[in-house]
């Protein structure tokens, strides 16, 4: 590992996702004035939640997010792009966008930059993007071959799973890390559900952590 991850760094790093069908608007209201409170510096939720985030967490420095695509990524580019602009226009600050998984699995990485050139070119940098697949599905040379194709077309980030029983790989997440260091900022997502390990992925060199446990992680951090 790398030098050691303060308490601080976890905080800073964590991205709070809440998502889930059975959530009401008074879950999403107690969960964003708990990331005000805690000043989480990123929140993901839906885009139909996007201006009532924006509305609660008005004043703060919490930035919202939102998935598009996933898990599979099968939205066609076109529709990806015009989600993109209805983002831009709701104010948000990042996106989670869906790679083609099948597109990955079938070596189709020419096809991958294409999409991912595209859409950075319609967000013109007004919004960041995070190009997300499930990469512990892939054989390493796809996954590595992914990731390529993902800065070839101008891509600055990647997060290496969307959690839907896909667990984070810590060797993976070195490996890219590594091989990527100053092209592409790694982020862990996928069962990251206590301090421990939101602490391990930062030091094996993810940018970020991913998490749907983000009270969790906290209150054991504040206890470490």
């Amino acid at each position: 590992m790398s030098a050691e991850v303060t308490v601080d760094q976890v905080v800073q790093s964590l991205v709070a996702t809440h998502i889930a069908p059975q959530s009401r608007p008074s879950d999403l209201d107690a969960f964003l004035q708990w990331a005000r409170s805690k000043r989480i510096s990123i929140v993901f939720v839906d885009l139909p939640s996007a201006a009532r985030a924006r509305e609660t967490l008005a004043g703060c420095a919490t930035q919202i997010g939102i998935p598009c695509a996933h898990p599979t990524g099968f939205l066609a580019t076109s529709v990806k792009a015009a989600f993109v602009k209805a983002a831009i226009a709701a104010g948000v600050d990042e996106i989670d966008m869906g790679l083609n998984i099948d597109r990955l699995r079938e070596g189709d990485f020419g096809w991958v930059t294409r999409e991912v050139r595209q859409l950075m070119d319609v967000s013109e940098h007004a919004i960041r993007l995070v190009f997300t697949a499930d990469l512990p599905l892939l054989l390493l040379a796809d996954a590595l071959q992914g990731c390529e194709a993902i800065v070839r077309g101008g891509g600055e980030a990647v997060c290496t799973a969307w959690g839907y029983g896909v667990k984070s790989d810590a060797d993976l997440i070195k490996t890219l890390a590594s091989r990527f260091s100053g092209e592409l900022q790694v982020e862990a997502s996928g069962g990251i559900r206590t301090y421990a390990v939101a602490r391990d992925m930062l030091a094996y060199g993810a940018y970020r952590v991913h998490s749907g446990h983000p009270d969790a992680i906290l209150k054991e951090a504040l206890d470490d």
